[in-house]
């Protein structure tokens, strides 16, 4: 698609990259499918163990926490790559250096992200806080760990792709210099994708900690795993469009 007069806004930029990774998630269905249904049986035993793991406490112990976050995002990153290999064609079942290294990125990224957060939590937690104010601490420490990471995770979307599909290229560097000037559609695109998901599954999640039962177990499920499709779908578009295939695709950054 040319991008030209009003499609050269950023936001309307990233429309077309969240509509190119959709169709693209569409598409790789037939052939995803399974592995979507194992990211799915690890998105609800997560959230079913969390809540065992936590009972009444709300908030678990800093290192219990740090270390059931790192399980989950090297569980969760193992479809996500295998994902990513399915949206770009490329082989699909190989257990390679590619695949270890987008779990070592994911992990990166849920270390300089998540933890800090965990601990503030725990931190907040030992000093006796109230249900309310724990609340309020998740919310508002969540959603600025997320908008401090935006940038640069943004910025970095295709390298992890890269790894993925064995692209020695791919680099963190070269992608990093890659992505200068076509970052905001990228950043749209991602809040869009993310925004509205992340809001819907924690009061899912809420609604499952407080009792609410199965229902609010498999909305909470299923709304993570939609999300994560689309992000990583968007993950490989991006390296097809701005890495991979830079020349065929410049109009959608320009």
């Amino acid at each position: 698609m040319t991008l030209t007069g009003e499609w050269r806004l950023p936001p309307l930029r990233g429309v077309v990259l969240i509509g190119d990774a959709v169709r693209t998630a569409l598409a790789a269905t037939p052939r995803l499918w399974p592995v979507w249904l194992v990211l799915l049986a690890i998105a609800a035993a997560a959230f079913a163990g969390m809540r065992q793991l936590m009972g009444d406490q709300l908030v678990l112990a800093f290192p219990q926490a740090a270390l059931s976050g790192l399980a989950l995002s090297a569980a969760t990153a193992v479809p996500a790559a295998l994902s990513i290999r399915g949206f770009l064609g490329a082989p699909l079942w190989r257990l390679d250096r590619g695949l270890l290294v987008y779990v070592l990125i994911q992990l990166a990224f849920t270390v300089c992200g998540d933890l800090p957060v965990m601990a503030l939590m725990a931190s907040v937690k030992a000093a006796k806080a109230d249900v309310a104010t724990l609340q309020w601490v998740g919310f508002s420490a969540g959603t600025a760990a997320w908008l401090a990471m935006l940038y640069p995770s943004a910025r970095l979307l295709p390298w992890a792709a890269g790894q993925a599909v064995g692209d020695a290229q791919c680099t963190a560097r070269h992608v990093w210099s890659a992505m200068r000037g076509a970052i905001w559609p990228v950043i749209f695109a991602v809040t869009a994708l993310s925004a509205v998901p992340y809001v819907v599954q924690n009061i899912a999640w809420g609604q499952y900690y407080y009792g609410r039962g199965p229902v609010a177990l498999a909305v909470a499920s299923v709304v993570v795993v939609v999300q994560e499709v689309l992000v990583v779908s968007l993950q490989a578009v991006v390296y097809r469009r701005r890495i991979a295939e830079a020349e065929r695709f410049s109009d959608v950054f320009a």
